[in-house]
């Protein structure tokens, strides 16, 4: 059996990257409403990753808040 490969359309960083966009090279692990997606595109991983960065920032924040209210 073929492997599936990710469904993403990824485009190089350089500077024409944008006008020759391709589909990413890597293998597809996860199905997603019947799409494709390898373990760094996967929509559900992202997100994941997007929550725990935010709460990460969160903290950082907080903490600094405390830090700067008391040089008021």
């Amino acid at each position: 059996m073929d492997k599936e490969q990710c469904c993403i359309m990824v485009s190089p960083p350089d500077t024409w990257g944008a006008f020759h966009p391709h589909k990413c090279g890597n293998n597809a692990i996860v199905e997603r409403n019947g799409k494709w997606y390898c373990r760094i595109h996967d929509p559900e991983y992202i997100a994941k990753k997007a929550i725990e960065r935010q709460a990460k920032y969160n903290e950082r924040w907080a903490k600094r808040c405390i830090e700067l209210s008391g040089h008021i």
